[in-house]
């Protein structure tokens, strides 16, 4: 009976923890103003991005390469099932790949997301210690991962990235980068030069990107107006 009294209770204080972190969550991102929405980026002009051709090879390699222990979306179609059974949803999962390129629209279930706070570190208590992952359906990840990368073939096909930018890159990494900066700074030691460094730490970087400003962004580097939300 204790347990069955306790139940209203721990419902109540569980709906105060996600009201606290999805308020903590909402708080940290950067709000588009009409100074930041009319900003018009100028660059130069780049070829436009080659249209996308999504092949059946390349949609069954993605899941047969599937981790079968990540967790499902709110689809809760199981990564685990669309792996062991790739060959024959192969056809249905390439077909709404492609509709969704093609339109440039997402279905309304892939626009779901189950929100999950990881802690990072502090106090436990502290909604600002977590982070918020989101668990968004297994084929809509797919779908990010085809034009994400159709982009960054774009991107260095044609030189944009600076060769210093050692995030989110093939043969790229957070090493790559440490390696690249030690062996500057043991080269300008070994001749004798003094080394003045400069270190930024942009906190929650993701979160305060202007949106309007990162489309307009992409809009100059010739990616598909199709692909850019209105």
């Amino acid at each position: 009976m204790s347990a069955l009294r306790r139940g209203p209770q721990l419902y109540s204080d569980a709906l105060t923890k996600a009201r606290l972190l999805s308020e903590q969550f909402s708080s940290v991102f950067t709000k588009d103003t009409p100074e930041t929405a009319e900003i018009r980026l100028q660059g130069p002009q780049y070829p436009p991005l080659e249209k996308l051709v999504v092949t059946e090879v390349k949609v069954c390699k993605l899941l047969k390469n599937l981790n079968p222990g990540k967790a499902s979306g709110p689809d809760e179609i199981p990564t685990r099932l669309l792996k062991t059974l790739a060959d024959e949803v192969l056809p249905v999962v390439t077909n709404l790949i492609r509709q969704s390129l093609s339109t440039g629209q997402l279905p309304k279930a892939w626009k779901e997301v189950w929100i999950t706070p990881v802690f990072k570190d502090g106090a436990r208590c502290d909604p600002a210690n977590y982070h918020p992952i989101s668990l968004t359906s297994v084929v809509c990840k797919l779908t990010e991962h085809v034009l994400s990368t159709h982009i960054r073939e774009h991107l260095d096909r044609f030189g944009i990235l600076t060769p210093a930018n050692h995030g989110f890159r093939s043969k790229h990494s957070c090493e790559s980068q440490l390696l690249l900066t030690t062996h500057d700074l043991l080269k300008h030691r070994d001749q004798g030069h003094s080394i003045d460094v400069r270190i930024l730490d942009f906190c929650k970087a993701f979160d305060m990107v202007p949106h309007k400003c990162l489309i307009n962004k992409l809009r100059i580097y010739r990616v598909c107006q199709k692909f850019l939300p209105l």
